[in-house]
């Protein structure tokens, strides 16, 4: 079935696959919709979705993806996770590119760990917005100062667990949260 999806979706780009919540309507104009009140993305663990995941990697794209995908399998993941060598047997990727790609999948893993245990909070998806909003920019001065390190997912995820557990009331600074 298809139909249109409205509501705060900035955590999605097209094509992603989301698990969605929210209420049908029907609009005057538009027809049946929903009603997005959360979206969190997914990665069906099947070919399709882990090419579809790959294929938006620095240095991968579709063709690359399938040739990962056909290489590895369902073991694709724990390949870029604890063998990320390996992926120099396919064609076109030398250890710089793969370096790259692992950066690339360790950015969106943190993003995602983030967004997940956020929306495990109960927090609406304009709150996940407005919080991740905030922790980039807390991110971004505490590495200036030295104070975190790592990639700027993974500085906004480690800026997001100390305040979640030991300053959840600095949260209160974000315009909206009370």
């Amino acid at each position: 079935k298809v139909f249109a999806v409205v509501g705060p979706l900035d955590q999605l780009r097209e094509g992603d696959e989301a698990e969605l919540t929210g209420d049908w309507q029907l609009h005057p104009k538009f027809g049946e919709q929903l009603r997005v009140t959360s979206a969190v993305p997914t990665i069906t663990p099947n070919q399709r979705g882990v090419e579809g995941f790959l294929a938006r990697l620095e240095h991968i794209g579709p063709a690359r993806a399938r040739a990962i995908y056909e290489r590895f399998g369902d073991n694709t993941f724990k390949i870029l996770e604890e063998e990320p060598d390996a992926l120099t047997e396919i064609p076109g990727l030398t250890e710089d590119r793969v370096d790259t790609i692992v950066a690339a999948y360790a950015e969106h893993r943190s993003r995602r760990e983030s967004l997940v245990r956020l929306k495990g909070l109960g927090l609406t998806d304009w709150q996940t917005s407005k919080v991740l909003e905030w922790a980039s920019r807390e991110a971004k001065q505490r590495r200036a100062l030295g104070l975190v390190r790592g990639s700027e997912a993974e500085a906004q995820a480690a800026v997001l667990t100390e305040t979640l557990q030991h300053q959840p009331y600095a949260l209160t600074e974000i315009k909206g949260f009370g």
